[in-house]
C-alpha cells in the first residue's frame, strides 16, 4: 500500500517552475475547515498494486522507515483528536511521540504539521475558544520552532482576544523570523531590490522635473530668443512648447520626455548636476537587466524541489520531500553535488545501504571528497561493519586541512571493537582540533554514536546553479536587448543628442544659477515652497541635497508597495502591510515637520 495514499494534505503553496510567485495565490480562506486537510503529509514510497514501480533513481523507502512514517501519521492523528476533545494530557504525549519520531528520521521540524496546528489555533480564537488557540500556537511552535508563520498566527490570535500588544509583539517576532528564513530571504531581498530601483527611477524622474522648474525658465528663454529670429513671438512661444512637450506622442511619452529633458538641460547643468544625471541614465539603462536576472534566479530558486531542498537543510520534514527529490535527480541526472545530496538525505533517514551507494557514485568523481569518504564510514557502522567503517574514517582522517569528526568516528569504532588505546589516541586528536564539538558530540552519543558531515546539503547552492542552466537561465543578454528595443530606441536617442548638441552651438546656452533666492520668500508661500521636496535645496544649487530630498518623501511614499512590486512571500499567515504603513506615516511626517521647521 502507498503510505499516506488516502491523506490529505497541509502546506503552503507550491510554485511551478515557469510560473512567478507573484501570480501564486494562497488565501487563508480557501483552506477546508475538516480534520482531514489538517492530517499528516504525504511521502512518495513503495508502489501500491497498479502503480509502477519506481525508476532505478527514484527513492525508494525502506520498511523501517515506512513504519516510522506510520507512527508520524497515527501520532498526528492522536494529537488532532485529543485536541479537538480538550484532551491535553493526551495530547502532549502525542506531540512528544511526533518529534520523537521525527528525530529517528534525522529531522527536527515537522512544518506541514505545524502550519496545521496554527491554523486550527487561529479557527477556535475566532469561536472565542482562546485556551484551545494558545494550546495550537503552542504546538505549532514546538513543532517547527521558529517558523515565521507560527508567530504571524499568534499576532492573529492574540488580537482576536483582544491584547493589542501581545499582537504587535508576536507580530514583530515573525517578521525578525522571516528575515532568517533562506526562502523568505530571497524574496524580501528581491522586492527590497525591485522598490530601490523603482524609487532611484522615480527619483531621476522627479529630478529633471525639479530641474527643468529651476533651470527651465533659462532654457525657454534661450529657445524664445532663438525662434523669435526667424518667426512672430507669439508662433515662436507656441513652437518652444511644441519643441519642449512633442515626445509626449509618442508611446510611454512621459519616459521619454523625461529623457529628452534630461538631454537639452544638460547644457544648463553643473559639474554636480551632470554626475547625477549620468547616474540616472546608467539606472534607467541597466535596471531592466538587474530585474530579469534577479526574476529568473527567483523562478529558480521557488520551485518547489528547492524549496523542499531549503527544508530539508534546515532539517524540516516536508511534504512532498521524495517526490521533489526525484524530479532534482531527473533534471540533473549526473550532478555530483545532487548525489552527495541525496547520499545525505538516506542517511538521515537511515537507510544505510542507498547511501552508501550514492557516497561511491560521489567518491567515483571526487576521491577526495572528505564528507563523502566520512559518510560512507558511518553507513558502514551503522551496519556493523566495523573493519570498512574503519577505512573510510581513516582515509577522511587523512585529508588536509584535518577535522575533528573522522577522528572522532574513529575513536567510536575502535572502543565498540575494544581497541581502547587506539580510541583514546584518535579522541585526543580529535579534541586538538576542535574540543567543543567534541564535546557536544559524547554528550549526544548514547543517540548517534558516529558524526555525519552532510557536506552534500551544504552544496545546495551548486545544485540551484546548476538548474540555472538545466532550466535555461542562459539568454539574460538578449532579454535584456529586447526589453529596451534597441533598434527603436537607438534612433530615438540619437535624435535627442543631435537636438541638444545644434541647440548648444545655435543658442549658446550658458549655464547660470537661479537668480531667485529663498531668502525673500514670506508667507504661505515660502511655507508651500519649503514643503516641496528638493526645491529649495535646487534654488540654492545644492543638487546632490535636491536628490536625497526627493528620495526620501518617494521611498517612503512607495514603502507599502514594496511587497506587491516583486513577489509575494507564499505565507499562508503573513505580516501584512502595517509595519510599512505605519514607517510610511510616521517617516513622512518627520520629513515634513523637519522641512517646515528648519528649510
Amino acid at each position: 500500500m502507498a503510505f499516506g495514499g488516502s491523506l490529505l494534505r497541509f502546506r503552503a503553496p507550491r510554485f511551478d517552475s515557469k510560473r512567478s510567485l507573484s501570480r501564486a495565490a494562497s488565501p487563508f480562506h480557501r483552506v477546508p475547515w475538516v480534520v482531514g486537510s489538517l492530517v499528516l503529509v504525504i511521502l512518495v514510497s513503495a508502489p501500491s498494486p497498479g502503480q509502477e514501480a519506481p525508476t532505478a533513481d527514484s527513492m525508494v523507502l525502506t520498511s523501517p522507515v515506512l513504519r516510522t512514517l506510520a507512527r508520524l501519521q497515527e501520532d498526528w492523528l492522536d494529537w488532532l483528536t485529543a485536541f479537538y476533545r480538550g484532551d491535553q494530557e493526551r495530547a502532549d504525549a502525542a506531540l512528544s511521540s511526533l518529534m520523537a519520531n521525527s528525530q529517528e528520521l534525522g529531522m527536527e521540524a515537522l512544518p506541514n504539521l505545524s502550519l496545521g496546528a496554527a491554523a486550527s489555533a487561529v479557527r477556535f480564537a475566532r469561536e472565542g475558544d482562546f485556551e484551545k488557540a494558545h494550546w495550537g500556537v503552542e504546538a505549532a511552535e514546538m513543532l517547527d520552532p521558529g517558523r515565521p508563520e507560527v508567530a504571524f498566527a499568534a499576532a492573529r490570535v492574540a488580537s482576536l482576544e483582544g491584547a493589542p500588544f501581545t499582537a504587535l509583539q508576536n507580530w514583530g517576532t515573525g517578521l525578525l523570523r522571516s528575515f532568517r528564513m533562506p526562502l523568505e530571504q530571497s524574496l524580501w531581498g528581491n522586492n527590497l531590490l525591485v522598490w530601490l530601483l523603482g524609487v532611484l527611477l522615480l527619483t531621476g524622474g522627479a529630478f529633471v522635473a525639479l530641474e527643468m522648474a529651476t533651470r527651465g525658465v533659462f532654457l525657454f528663454g534661450d529657445l524664445l530668443k532663438l525662434f523669435s529670429r526667424y518667426m512672430p513671438r507669439i508662433a515662436a512661444f507656441g513652437f518652444v512648447l511644441l519643441f519642449l512637450l512633442w515626445p509626449l506622442a509618442l508611446p510611454s511619452g512621459l519616459l521619454w520626455l523625461l529623457i529628452y529633458w534630461s538631454i537639452l538641460l544638460w547644457n544648463y547643468a553643473g559639474a554636480s548636476e551632470r554626475i547625477l544625471l549620468l547616474l540616472i541614465w546608467i539606472f534607467l539603462v541597466a535596471s531592466p537587466l538587474a530585474i530579469e536576472q534577479q526574476r529568473r534566479k527567483l523562478e529558480i530558486r521557488t520551485t518547489p524541489p528547492l524549496v523542499t531542498m531549503d527544508s530539508l537543510i534546515a532539517g524540516r520534514l516536508d511534504g512532498d520531500l521524495i517526490a521533489d527529490m526525484d524530479e532534482l535527480r531527473v533534471t540533473l541526472p549526473e550532478s555530483v553535488p545532487l548525489i552527495h545530496l541525496l547520499g545525505d538525505l538516506q542517511l538521515r533517514l537511515g537507510q544505510w545501504e542507498t547511501a552508501e551507494t550514492l557516497y561511491q557514485g560521489v567518491l567515483g568523481q571526487e576521491a577526495q571528497n572528505r564528507s563523502a569518504l566520512n559518510d560512507t564510514g558511518v553507513s558502514f557502522y551503522e551496519r556493523g561493519e566495523f573493519e570498512r567503517a574503519i577505512d573510510y574514517f581513516r582515509r577522511a582522517s587523512d585529508i588536509q586541512p584535518p577535522h575533528a569528526a573522522p577522528h572522532f568516528n574513529l575513536s567510536q569504532v575502535y572502543s565498540d571493537t575494544y581497541s581502547f588505546s587506539s580510541a583514546g589516541h584518535e579522541l585526543e586528536k580529535a579534541q586538538a582540533l576542535d574540543n567543543a564539538s567534541v564535546g557536544k558530540w559524547i554528550q549526544g552519543s548514547t543517540l548517534e554514536r558516529v558524526v555525519s558531515l552532510d557536506g552534500g546539503i551544504s552544496r545546495a547552492r551548486e545544485i540551484e546553479d546548476e538548474l540555472l542552466v538545466a532550466w535555461g537561465a542562459e539568454g539574460l543578454v538578449d532579454s535584456w536587448l529586447n526589453h529596451w528595443r534597441l533598434p527603436l530606441v537607438l534612433p530615438l536617442i540619437a535624435v535627442f543628442a543631435i537636438i541638444s548638441v545644434v541647440f548648444r552651438f545655435v543658442a549658446h546656452p550658458r549655464w547660470r544659477r537661479s537668480v531667485r533666492s529663498a531668502e525673500g520668500d514670506r508667507g504661505l508661500w515660502a511655507i508651500a515652497l519649503r514643503l516641496i521636496p528638493g526645491f529649495t535645496e535646487a534654488e540654492m544649487g545644492y543638487w546632490v541635497q535636491a536628490y536625497v530630498g526627493l528620495f526620501i518623501p518617494i521611498a517612503l511614499v512607495t514603502l507599502p508597495l514594496v511587497e506587491h512590486l516583486g513577489y509575494r512571500i507564499p505565507w499562508i499567515f503573513g505580516a501584512g502591510g502595517l509595519g510599512a504603513w505605519l514607517i510610511s506615516s510616521v517617516g513622512l511626517a518627520i520629513y515634513f515637520t523637519y522641512r517646515l521647521i528648519f528649510r
